[in-house]
């Protein structure tokens, strides 16, 4: 069976983007929330990429029962359209160590209604740029700060530039256990960025009048700590994800990016080391290293953002 989506990354009730606050209603038709039918507390994000499956992070599935289930709505629960689901698909390469990687499918039950409130998102093709500076927008429930535990009651937005793999990885140096491969994008920066109960959720940037999946929520260092976070690259996964939907099709979009990517020309001042003349009749030379632009706490911890830790009821 083969179902048709000539349709994807219409978003027809978001007319203004704010970054940062409340996301206005209808704005992003294909964001859901993951939570279980017990107490239906958020604990990861979903996007919907057709009307049989979404799109999330690895799932901890040790805490995953029956009961689970991904509610798609637009923003608040009274207006829900839930679904159990029948099947969830993690990549067989995904790495728990680096969270390379992280991505799984979701299999729902039933098959949704499309309307303004609820639509897919078009996935990238698999020769999609997004070079850096690229405005994206990255949507969720998470925590507002690193102040509160609380998750919050309306799903936020924030926009947010791409930030490439040269500079991004330029700036986790000091985090010697984080690898930025190219299975991922990074986005985000200084007071921007996502938090502690992001995961999962969708980074989707537009290309003319289409909202693209450029990533999903994975690692990321703690909020607002001035570091660009690790998105799942979803276009190196486009062969994956269509053959793991046996048969279902999803709406197909090239990214382009004008111009030359800055981040081909980048050079961590970290890797820049150069050596001076020595002083006539001396046998020493002094080497000097220029140390990476961005300062970082010898502490930092890194948390992957589908921990329920600060799981929350929505209201």
């Amino acid at each position: 069976m083969v179902c048709s989506l000539p349709v994807c990354g219409t978003a027809p009730l978001n007319t203004k983007i704010v970054g940062g606050e409340n996301a206005v209603d209808g704005a992003w038709p294909w964001q859901g929330t993951i939570q279980t039918l017990a107490d239906k507390r958020h604990f990861c994000a979903g996007t919907l990429l057709n009307t049989e499956w979404a799109l999330t992070a690895k799932l901890p599935l040790n805490n995953v029962s029956a009961d689970l289930f991904v509610y798609l709505f637009f923003l608040q629960i009274a207006t829900e359209t839930k679904t159990a689901l029948t099947e969830i698909i993690i990549h067989p390469e995904y790495n728990a160590t680096t969270h390379d990687k992280d991505i799984a499918l979701l299999k729902l039950q039933t098959s949704i209604v499309v309307n303004n409130h609820i639509q897919p998102i078009c996935l990238p093709t698999t020769n999609s740029q997004f070079f850096t500076s690229t405005l994206c927008w990255a949507t969720g429930w998470g925590k507002v700060n690193n102040n509160d535990f609380s998750l919050s009651d309306n799903l936020q937005e924030i926009d947010i530039p791409v930030v490439g793999k040269k500079k991004c990885s330029c700036s986790y140096q000091s985090t010697p256990k984080t690898t930025i491969t190219d299975n991922m994008i990074c986005a985000g920066g200084k007071d921007k960025g996502i938090c502690l109960g992001d995961g999962g959720g969708p980074l989707q940037c537009k290309q003319d009048d289409k909202w693209i999946l450029a990533g999903i929520t994975s690692i990321a260092t703690p909020c607002l700590d001035g570091l660009p976070q690790a998105f799942t690259r979803v276009s190196q996964f486009q062969d994956w994800i269509l053959q793991s939907m046996k048969g279902f099709v999803t709406g197909l979009v090239p990214f382009v990016s004008s111009g030359t990517d800055a981040d081909l020309s980048f050079v961590c001042p970290a890797d820049l080391t150069t050596t001076a003349k020595p002083p006539l009749n001396s046998n020493l030379s002094t080497t000097t290293t220029t140390q990476c632009f961005v300062k970082k706490s010898a502490s930092l911890t890194l948390v992957h953002h589908y921990c329920n830790m600060s799981a929350k009821r929505l209201k």
